[in-house]
């Protein structure tokens, strides 16, 4: 939790009203250099693209960003499809639902 003042209750802020209008994009990647310059190794920051559709290629890459297996990917994909999660919200739900018994997979 980040105090009122502080950067990261920003970027809370940030997230909470969705896509902010252009002009504030910039002051957001001033915030990611705040925030890399200036925290421990452990508050790991990375800059994500907008995401308006979840294509496979996305869940690839967040397998492979989240240490999956071959075999555990696979598994969660097809948790994905069984579903027929198709929309963004379906599909994070999926993974929410999903992930913690992908990773315990062998």
């Amino acid at each position: 939790e980040f105090p009122a003042e502080s950067p990261g209750r920003s970027l809370l802020a940030w997230f909470r009203v969705g896509t902010p209008p252009v002009d504030t994009r910039s002051d957001a990647d001033a915030l990611m250099t705040t925030l890399r310059s200036s925290t421990r190794t452990v508050l790991r920051t990375i800059r994500l693209r907008d995401l308006t559709d979840v294509t496979q290629d996305d869940l690839v890459e967040f397998s492979d960003f989240s240490g999956l297996t071959v075999t555990q990917r696979a598994w969660l994909l097809a948790q994905i499809d069984a579903r027929n999660a198709v929309f963004p919200k379906d599909i994070f739900q999926t993974l929410d639902d999903c992930l913690p018994d992908a990773r315990s997979m062998a």
